[in-house]
């Protein structure tokens, strides 16, 4: 009992002392230990890709991207720009512009210079004696000679400059260079009065150097285009559009059915006539009506095209050079599958066909007329039941892959540099599994 009243009195002690302590607390001031933690204003700015083109005027480089004046000769603003004659030449004159690309904007980006030229219809085809040569790293107005017996022959379309593999830019960089256009020393009277025209572009896709939080290869897959297609219909009308060197973006898978366009040959889904780009964004071509000797999904006389899976026809892509358009094919990650042919050439004027990271299943073969030709990173394999490569021309394979059977036939000289038959790094000792047929002809580096 004695014990319970001691526990109540201390309890009432207590609540008194807490009570009187908040009582003394009201009225007077105190403070706690306090922080706070925050960043900055973030801004979100999206990236802008910016090339520009300029010429060295004699005093700076002036911009001349969207410029409607000449590169050569004099302009005069009070004639029509149709009619105004750059320059007049001759045999043995040369003509240089120093050029200077700059990138302009805040993303890194990759590009190709291109001389774009047109025949106009008069019949003198004076292109055909006119070169040109590019000197690169030189700048104000000095440091270019032509070079005789080095320039290059331009036909009516795209010439890529600056070569087939896009030229590297970080932000801020400018690259200089000279442009030398020459008129062969051996032209006869029969160009005189002649015309040929030309512009220079720059073509320009984003470069995977931006990083994001896992690194810089997230937009090693920038797509760009000129135009954009995403039915049969659309990409008809875009490539009846496209002038050498623009793009034609794919949006979807496209079917074409039933084919009928014409390849000179047979019936074809699509034409390429023009140097153009057509970039499959990853989707599938699929030509059905087609399926004759001699049709194709695809009927090419030069150009790019790349990222596209290619099916249904009977050959996937017929390389026709024989008309007035003719470049150099360049494939980059197509997908040849479904079709009895992959790629096919009958006529040609020996303008080269290049293939990086591409996959054939099926027939390979082409004539000679289509001049050299270079297969990089490519997979050949088993497709319409064919597993099979007939090369009539000088052919070269680097770092490709062959499946278990496939066989080859070498018509031309063939060159094979680390490369695998079934897993297996192709050597002299077992070359004889994968060329089965004019052996002589293959070499393994």
């Amino acid at each position: 009992m004695a014990n319970a009243k001691t526990t109540k009195k201390a309890l009432f002690g207590s609540c008194m002392a807490m009570l009187l302590c908040v009582s003394m607390l009201i009225g007077s001031t105190f403070a706690w230990f306090t922080d706070t933690a925050s960043t900055g204003l973030n801004k979100i700015m999206a990236g802008n890709l910016d090339v520009e083109l300029r010429m060295f005027n004699g005093t700076e480089y002036a911009d001349i991207s969207n410029d409607d004046k000449p590169i050569f000769g004099t302009y005069d603003s009070s004639i029509a720009q149709d009619v105004n004659i750059d320059t007049l030449w001759e045999p043995g004159k040369t003509q240089v512009a120093y050029l200077m690309i700059r990138n302009a904007g805040n993303l890194a980006l990759k590009y190709q210079v291109a001389l774009n030229t047109i025949n106009p219809a008069d019949g003198k085809d004076l292109y055909k004696v006119m070169e040109y040569q590019i000197v690169p790293d030189v700048k104000n107005g000095t440091g270019a000679t032509w070079k005789a017996g080095a320039g290059n022959g331009v036909t009516p379309g795209i010439a890529n400059v600056s070569g087939d593999t896009l030229v590297p830019m970080q932000k801020g960089d400018e690259h200089y260079f000279a442009l030398l256009i020459h008129m062969d020393e051996n032209a006869g009277n029969e160009y005189m009065k002649g015309k040929v025209e030309f512009d220079i572009s720059v073509l320009a896709t984003q470069l995977n150097s931006e990083a994001d939080s896992f690194g810089t290869d997230y937009d090693k897959e920038a797509f760009y285009s000129d135009f954009e297609a995403a039915t049969a219909d659309e990409m008809i009308e875009a490539i009846s559009q496209a002038g050498p060197g623009e793009v034609i973006g794919l949006m979807n898978d496209v079917n074409i059915d039933p084919a009928g366009m014409s390849n000179a040959y047979g019936t074809t889904g699509i034409n390429i006539k023009n140097g153009q780009t057509l970039d499959g964004n990853g989707n599938t071509l699929d030509i059905k009506g087609a399926g004759g000797t001699w049709d194709s999904g695809i009927n090419t006389t030069g150009g790019i095209i790349r990222n596209l899976t290619v099916t249904g026809s009977f050959r996937g892509i017929f390389v026709n050079h024989n008309s007035e358009y003719s470049a150099p094919v360049i494939l980059e990650n197509v997908i040849i599958d479904g079709t009895v042919y992959t790629i096919s050439c009958d006529q040609g004027t020996g303008k080269g066909l290049t293939a990086t990271g591409c996959t054939f299943k099926g027939w390979t073969s082409y004539a000679a007329t289509i001049g050299n030709v270079e297969f990089t990173d490519c997979y050949f394999g088993k497709g319409s039941g064919y597993a099979y490569c007939r090369p009539y021309a000088p052919t070269t394979f680097v770092g490709c892959e062959f499946e278990a059977g496939f066989e080859m036939d070498t018509r031309a000289a063939v060159t094979f540099e680390n490369c695998t038959l079934d897993g297996v790094a192709l050597t002299e000792a077992n070359l004889s599994t994968l060329v089965t047929s004019n052996i002589a002809n293959a070499t393994v580096k």
